[in-house]
């Protein structure tokens, strides 16, 4: 329409899980239990619109203002029937006292499991009326041509999920939890409030669960990029980019209530358990491009820079933590029901994992050593006969830096950090050769 584009689009999707029954015989620890097929386990329709608009702001196709706002739904597949699937594998951990010393588990010396249904059910259900989770991305940005063979792009986005899970455990109530304080380790002056269970309600804390759409938890990312796009002569080309950007997370709807030490990374809710601050925004940089010379090779290498960040790479929390798994001779009377673990971290959207302890520093505070990379390559296309052949030559970490990917981050001592506390686990793979042919025919 004139000197504006616009390009709308509506997506639907449905989704259906279905749990098949059968029979399973009794184990040593597990009785035997026949169940009949589950279907519509859920049933999930959703549409999602999405539209992006450009406009030509003078007219002469080298200015474009850019926008769109998108939704999208979180994927899921076999993995949403398997969490409330029975005859799915799980693991259970027990205390074991080996009576007559002879290396040998009897049931006598097997204490009791800490899921009372387990064996049984999965003690997990979903609320009839969750709903799937999904995102809505909002982008803006302008493009402008500098040069007839160079392009700069700013822009700004903003990505916030809704309908996140949490859930509800209707076998336990606040009253089942009894506050206490321990000084925090690390010997700062932070007195951290712990929570222990009812005895009588150990074998209760991960039956019953209930996964219900939260109105607390949130996932909130907001990110700034600046990048160029060059054309060079004999058809090289050059392109990179910054970007500056954080997600905010609060995970507090929590029927634990040791997970809600440092829950709200906005920093506005259950500071009483840990005070935390918004996460930074932290800095990425990538450069790359190729360049043909003589004889028909042509070579290329791209530089990237990331800041430094947790364990996981593909982690939306990037920081690094330090776990305390908290001994029992801590708790009142050395009676420790259940062991603390930190709020969930999320990996990608719906993957979740929990950090066994409980984190004595406030999340985003905490980070590896930034991460610089260069590779380069070289590669030639020749032809024999009716064939191509295409020969490649490649360094990775050219300069073979050696950051560190993942340290040990817990310690268990009453008083003071495990010696153990940073030692590295992973670093980056070395200076690494490649070579490689591939054929045409």
């Amino acid at each position: 329409m004139k000197r504006l584009t616009v390009s709308p689009g509506i997506r639907f999707d449905t989704f259906n899980a279905k749990s098949e029954g059968g029979c399973r015989s009794a184990g040593r620890f597990t009785p035997a239990f026949c169940r009949d097929d589950t279907p519509n386990q859920p049933r999930w329709n959703d549409i999602s619109p999405r539209v992006a608009v450009v406009y030509d702001l003078f007219g002469n196709t080298k200015t474009a203002l850019k926008g769109s706002v998108s939704k999208y739904m979180l994927p899921w597949a076999g993995g949403w029937a398997k969490r409330y699937d029975p005859f799915t594998t799980v693991t259970d951990v027990r205390t074991w006292r080996d009576l007559n010393s002879d290396d040998i588990a009897q049931d006598n010396e097997i204490g009791p499991s800490g899921n009372s249904n387990f064996g049984v059910s999965t003690g997990r259900t979903a609320d009839a009326n969750l709903r799937r989770e999904y995102n809505i991305e909002t982008a803006l940005g302008v493009q402008h041509q500098l040069l007839p063979r160079l392009a700069v792009f700013g822009g700004w986005f903003h990505r916030q999920f809704y309908n996140q899970e949490a859930q509800r455990n209707s076998s336990l109530t606040a009253a089942d939890w009894t506050p206490f304080q321990v000084a925090n380790p690390i010997g700062n002056g932070e007195m951290i409030t712990l929570f222990n269970l009812n005895p009588a309600k150990a074998g209760l804390y991960a039956s019953n669960l209930t996964d219900v759409n939260s109105d607390i938890n949130r996932t909130i990312y907001d990110g700034f990029e600046v990048s160029f796009t060059a054309r060079l002569p004999k058809n090289s080309t050059i392109f990179g980019g910054w970007t500056n950007d954080r997600v905010t997370t609060i995970t507090c709807d929590q029927y634990d209530p040791n997970k809600l030490r440092f829950c709200d990374q906005s920093g506005k809710t259950f500071q009483e358990y840990g005070k935390t601050s918004t996460p930074p925004f932290r800095n990425d940089f990538k450069i790359a491009g190729n360049y043909p010379l003589p004889l028909g090779v042509e070579v290329s290498a791209v530089f990237m820079s990331y800041a430094g960040k947790g364990n996981s790479y593909t982690a939306q929390d990037p920081s690094l933590g330090v776990y305390w798994s908290v001994p029992a001779s801590v708790y009142p009377n050395a009676q420790r029901t259940r062991v603390p673990t930190s709020a969930p971290i999320l990996l990608a959207a719906g993957a979740q994992t929990q950090v066994p302890g409980v984190n004595l520093i406030s999340p985003n505070t905490k980070f590896q050593e930034r991460w610089n990379q260069l590779d380069a390559s070289a590669k030639r296309t020749f032809r024999l006969g009716r064939r191509d052949f295409q020969a490649q030559f490649a360094l990775f970490n050219l300069t073979n830096g050696n950051v560190v990917l993942q340290e040990v981050q817990t310690t268990s001592l009453v008083s003071g950090l495990s010696p153990t506390l940073g030692q590295p686990q992973n670093f980056l793979q070395g200076r690494m050769m490649r070579l490689a042919l591939m054929v045409n025919f």
